[in-house]
């Protein structure tokens, strides 16, 4: 008993985790059930790793360091 509690909640705290990475990527959450096959799981874990995030490559860019650095030495 305590093992199937421990397990469901292992599961389900996997699968929020993946839906949460995955909305922040830009992608459908629903690719998180990937997650409960076994070896699929491993083949979309690096499916998402390299494929394009439409969320990073299409977002606001950081600013660039400025050209000159102003040191109190000088």
């Amino acid at each position: 008993m305590t093992y199937s509690a421990i397990f469901v909640l292992f599961l389900a705290l996997s699968l929020w985790m993946s839906v949460r990475v995955l909305q922040k990527a830009g992608i459908s959450g629903f690719w998180a059930i990937t997650q409960i096959i076994p070896v699929v799981n491993l083949i979309m874990i690096w499916v998402f790793a390299f494929s394009r995030w439409p969320t990073v490559d299409d977002g606001p860019r950081p600013p660039e360091p400025p050209e000159e650095t102003i040191s109190a030495w000088d």
